[in-house]
This record gives C-alpha cells, sequence and structure tokens, in this order.
C-alpha cells in the first residue's frame, strides 16, 4: 500500500506481523483526535480518486498493453 498510503498523512504503514507497531498507531489516534481526524478526512480524499471507473479505465489499459506486447512477441 505504499503507493497509496502517505505514511502519517493519510494513514500509517507497518510492517507486516508487527503487532506492537499496530498498537502504538493505534494508541497515538486514540491519544490524539486531532491527528485521527486529519487522518481520517485525508484518507477519504485519498479513496475519493480511486473510483470503479477509474479502475475499469486503468485495467483496460493495463490489458490492452499486454494485448500489444503479446502480439509483437514480446510475451
Amino acid at each position: 500500500m505504499r503507493d497509496l498510503i502517505d505514511d502519517g498523512r493519510n494513514g500509517f504503514l507497518v510492517d507486516v506481523g508487527d503487532h506492537e507497531a499496530i498498537i502504538r498507531k493505534m494508541r497515538k489516534l486514540w491519544e490524539d483526535p486531532a491527528l485521527a481526524s486529519s487522518i481520517s478526512t485525508a484518507a477519504r480524499e485519498t479513496a475519493g480518486v480511486y473510483t470503479w471507473e477509474r479502475f475499469a479505465s486503468e485495467l483496460t489499459s493495463f490489458y490492452g498493453k499486454l494485448l500489444d506486447l503479446r502480439q509483437k512477441g514480446c510475451l
């Protein structure tokens, strides 16, 4: 998710399996309601640009490029 999450702005990034880091981040949000609100707002804004229409368009474009490469013998 590093391509979507800006750590500390619209979410938090932690290493897979690092349960202690998750707990620390949750406590940080619990203890700082202004930060929690700010991150929540930024997360909604980030999520808002990822519509089904955008997903469909990007997926169609990706498969189109794959087909083009296949026809050129690159795949």
